[in-house]
């Protein structure tokens, strides 16, 4: 019985059920894998392999850039009054986001839930909390629109928001670092509904209501996003479908991408398998088994894609 060393592992997700993981793993000499399959695998790697690969998520550098971030606003007891606080703003720079407002005081506060919104965080304790009118510690309001800026670049971004004491009509914008919009969201609601943009080089967000919150009280919570590098526009994605002792099976493969970078493939708009770039920006990836008839695989940071049938 032979074993090898854990050399890289590749990950896929279901975007329709994110906390669904399939791995595949390759190994060189010394790992704790059974090169001659699962079938055989020792007791205690059987017993372990959980820890090994939520080890290995955490530090391998497939995990890196294009990992969402989820930011709560639970880090820190807030206060229930805007008068309390300030606007938000650099927080969060340490993991790829900054907050501005209309004005250099102006924006939205982290609030506790005890001030009284009529509605509950979608997670925690604390929203990101707006208010035309109400006045700021030191100076500003609590106004929209919130402008979030990401560094470097995201390529997806989503945000929970909510009217509370009224519907509300919520607009998310996303621009690139030319000021080009690249996408944009909108929905109404009163309760909590989620905005999504996506698309490469997502440098600025903007969350704003659009005139209908009566007062014009408002909250977000549960910002996500994912942080990757620019795709260069020449990127290509092929795929082609093939027979395999798994079953019809596809591999895509990305040229021209961002070099020594973590990209997304995604299979129909819901599959997912993330993979490394090497130093000239290529990266393959497998799915399989895939059913009969037409496929599109997209890379998700490039915004690049390609068809095929199996």
């Amino acid at each position: 019985m032979s074993y090898a060393r854990l050399r890289s592992v590749e990950h896929q997700t279901s975007a329709s059920n994110p906390g669904l993981v399939f791995v595949q793993s390759r190994c060189e000499p010394g790992c704790l894998f059974n090169t001659k399959g699962d079938r055989h695998m020792s007791p205690w790697v059987n017993r372990w392999i959980p820890a090994l690969v939520a080890g290995v998520f955490a530090f391998s550098p497939l995990a890196g850039r294009a990992q969402p971030v989820t930011i709560d606003f639970d880090d820190q007891v807030e206060p229930c009054a805007f008068i309390q606080t300030t606007a938000l703003r650099d927080r969060y720079a340490d993991r790829g986001v900054r907050f501005r407002g209309p004005g250099p005081l102006d924006g939205p506060a982290i609030l506790d839930t005890c001030g009284n919104f009529n509605i509950q965080p979608h997670s925690g304790n604390n929203f990101l909390a707006f208010h035309r009118t109400a006045p700021l510690m030191g100076g500003g309001v609590a106004t929209d629109p919130s402008i979030m800026l990401f560094d470097p670049p995201a390529f997806e971004v989503s945000i929970w928001v909510a009217g509370g004491l009224s519907e509300g009509l919520f607009g998310l914008e996303a621009y690139d670092a030319d000021n080009n919009l690249i996408a944009s969201d909108e929905v109404a609601a009163e309760t909590w509904a989620q905005l999504s943009v996506e698309g490469a080089g997502i440098a600025r967000a903007v969350l704003q209501e659009r005139g209908r919150a009566d007062p014009p009280i408002f909250v977000a919570d549960d910002l996500v996003y994912s942080l990757g590098e620019a795709c260069p526009e020449n990127a290509k994605v092929k795929a082609r479908c093939s027979r395999a002792n798994c079953g019809p099976r596809i591999v895509a493969k990305l040229k021209k991408g961002p070099p020594d970078s973590a990209v997304t493939f995604r299979l129909d708009g819901d599959v997912e398998r993330r993979a490394g770039t090497n130093s000239k920006g290529k990266a393959k990836v497998k799915f399989c088994p895939v059913s009969e008839g037409d496929h599109t695989v997209e890379v998700v940071e490039c915004g690049a894609s390609a068809k095929t049938s199996c």
